[in-house]
């Protein structure tokens, strides 16, 4: 709210030009000692009281009711990440499992090889036989390999559980997992004579050598605080772009950078050893003494992770053509451990997070009459009249603080309404409540001679003064605000739907939607976890962002009805599998479509059940679901009966079982 207008002179001037066009031809003199100008200058000062409290911080004005923030205000690390939705992505998130030192994914075709289009004169098929001169061959998209390497063998098979269920659980939607697989060691050693300088500690130069020639060989990916990033001058996007990691952040450049060696060069190891202060010169450098020594490239086997071998390296240190004496146990020992911290910083939490402060409770709320700052001659204040006035002069100063009892009741209100700013902008569907009130309680004044009513009994004629058409419309109003904080609106939900308690439930489906609003959008491009029961949670970030845009919701909430409920199921997860031996003809197999299987979704829906009998309300979640599905994938939309619905989802209920012994 921009309060700059809001200062006392500003607000005694726009009120004093409006009494002057309402009543210039009663009232003309509008000068300091009219006790109207008066009752003005007060109002105005009231007024600046409620402009300084609405200028508090916003945790301060969150705080100021049952001392907590529940309004739909999220952390940055909250609502600013999201799930993977690249490769990139995925390999932060692999790289993120404790105990994974570096991980690539790799798109690949499918497991049982392409499969092939064949056209003849009177139908076209899809098959996995085929020859690749005769017939136009199909490779599946959206199939990925992930190889990785670990620090600590030991651990292995623990690692690999914790990254199958990573993935799992962060899948994208029409894409699959063909190969999880830990990279073997193809271990290098380094042959090498080094000109050195003068230096202190020549065994500590050979460590930093040692560790140079390991990350180019097999680079490490670091993970960073959120101060380190903000020195690289990130803006906080750029920070918590991507998914959300449990050990920091990680430097899309510097992840660039940390690619898988397929060939190694010997100038690139000459060029890395030369950065470090204290080399002059690299004299010679192979790749081991074997018979490609000598070579300048270096091929790598691809199936495997390069790795520096430094028990069996052997790399001298001269000075001035002079050997120079080394402790190379030491050294070995020394970059072991060295080895061994970095481990360990891999499996520390040091992220760190932008946490907005705690607000602190300003008792917004707490109103001190306005009626207190009249001269002492007006006989409305804390000293009152004195006894020797008249019945008369008593009477007037009586009806005086009635009249000024209405803007006392005004501004208390204002106040109240302020101090629960958390109340109003929550996402609280149990409370249509959006007007609260304050009783003046002030003895001095003798307040309660004019008006005596409790708290409660103000409340409860604030909220009766509204008709419950009324409330719902301003709740409606206020989740509308809060939805358009984040680019959402239930705009055409609300013109479709024609429930009789349409508007309980309007606020209910946009206050579930806002609670979960960090998942319901950060996770809309994700699928559902094959290898668990699908049901809860466990459902496509897409079909539960469509669940509640279209207010479906889920089973024991509000207003749920099963026969409204539908089925996503992902083309990608019906391809040819190896050792599938049913699937020689594949299913889904469409002779005007060469690949039913690539970045291709279908919904299945109840005709002619619950609100599905509306036909406006079809075209509304048609339209939706068209909407919502991610540009890059095709969605297709089948209406079924009841009863046939019930026969597919047992189906494929059953195969998900199928397919879930199957991958463990």
């Amino acid at each position: 709210m921009n309060t700059n207008n809001l200062d006392y002179q500003s607000l005694f001037d726009a009120g004093l030009s409006n009494l002057q066009k309402l009543a210039t031809t009663e009232w003309t003199d509008f000068n300091a000692h009219d006790p109207g100008i008066t009752i003005l200058e007060q109002l105005c000062y009231a007024l600046t009281d409620l402009v300084y409290r609405i200028d508090h911080t916003m945790p301060d004005l969150l705080a100021s009711a049952s001392g907590k923030a529940d309004a739909v205000l999220f952390q940055p690390g909250d609502i600013l990440t999201s799930c993977p939705v690249t490769a990139t992505d995925l390999r932060k998130l692999v790289l993120d499992v404790t105990g994974v030192k570096n991980a690539w994914i790799e798109a690949t075709r499918s497991e049982t090889g392409p499969l092939y289009y064949k056209t003849t004169e009177d139908a076209s098929s899809l098959g996995v036989d085929g020859d690749k001169l005769l017939h136009e061959s199909v490779e599946i998209q959206g199939l990925y390999n992930v190889y990785y390497t670990i620090y600590d063998e030991k651990k292995a098979s623990s690692i690999k559980q914790n990254i199958l269920a990573t993935l799992q659980a962060n899948r994208p939607l029409c894409t699959d997992f063909v190969r999880i697989e830990q990279l073997v060691a193809e271990k290098i050693a380094i042959d090498a004579d080094i000109e050195i300088e003068a230096v202190d500690d020549a065994e500590n130069l050979l460590v930093e050598i040692y560790r140079r020639i390991a990350d180019y060989i097999s680079p490490t990916v670091r993970f960073h605080s959120l101060y380190e990033m903000q020195l690289l001058d990130k803006r906080n996007d750029e920070i918590y772009d991507g998914p959300h990691l449990q050990h920091g952040f990680i430097d899309d450049a510097e992840l660039a950078k940390a690619q898988r060696r397929k060939e190694l060069h010997r100038s690139d190891l000459i060029n890395a050893i030369m950065r470090l202060e204290g080399v002059r010169a690299v004299s010679r450098i192979s790749f081991g003494k074997g018979p490609q020594a000598d070579a300048w490239s270096l091929q790598l086997d691809s199936k495997k992770a390069a790795l520096f071998d430094y028990s069996r390296s052997d790399i001298r240190l001269h000075r001035e053509q002079l050997p120079v004496h080394i402790d190379r146990e030491r050294v070995r020992s020394d970059f072991a451990i060295l080895n061994s911290r970095l481990m360990q910083s891999s499996n520390q939490t040091n992220g760190g997070s932008i946490i907005a402060r705690e607000g602190t409770d300003r008792e917004i709320a707490n109103y001190f009459s306005f009626q207190h700052q009249f001269p002492a001659n007006y006989g409305i204040g804390a000293l009152g009249l004195p006894d020797s006035a008249s019945a008369q002069r008593k009477a007037q100063a009586k009806q005086l603080k009635a009249y000024l009892l209405l803007f006392d009741q005004l501004l208390a209100n204002a106040f109240a309404q302020l101090q629960n700013a958390c109340t109003l902008l929550s996402a609280d569907s149990t409370s249509s409540r959006t007007y609260f009130a304050r009783k003046i309680d002030d003895h001095k004044l003798a307040l309660q001679d004019i008006l005596e009513m409790s708290q409660e009994a103000l409340q409860e004629l604030t909220d009766a003064s509204a008709a419950d058409r009324f409330k719902n419309n301003r709740k409606n109003r206020f989740l509308n605000h809060l939805l358009a904080r984040f680019g959402e609106q239930f705009t055409d939900y609300a013109l479709t739907a024609l429930e009789k308690n349409r508007d309980a439930k309007l606020i209910h489906d946009k206050a579930k939607f806002l609670q979960n609003y960090p998942h319901v959008s950060s996770r809309r491009g994700i699928a559902f976890n094959y290898l668990e029961i699908p049901e809860g949670t466990n459902l496509s970030g897409l079909e539960h962002r469509i669940r509640r845009k279209v207010g479906i919701g889920f089973p024991g909430e509000s207003f749920y009805s099963a026969d409204e409920d539908f089925i996503m199921i992902e083309h990608i997860l019906l391809r040819p599998m190896r050792d599938d031996d049913n699937q020689v003809t594949p299913l889904l197999v469409d002779p005007a479509t060469k690949d039913p299987f690539s970045l291709q979704i279908s919904f299945i829906l109840p005709e002619n059940a619950g609100r599905f009998t509306n036909a406006n309300f079809c075209k509304f979640v048609e339209r939706t679901i068209r909407e919502e599905t991610p540009a890059h994938i095709v969605a297709y939309v089948h209406w079924y009966s009841p009863g046939k619905l019930a026969l597919i989802r047992d189906a494929y209920l059953n195969w998900l079982t199928q397919k879930r012994d199957f991958e463990s």
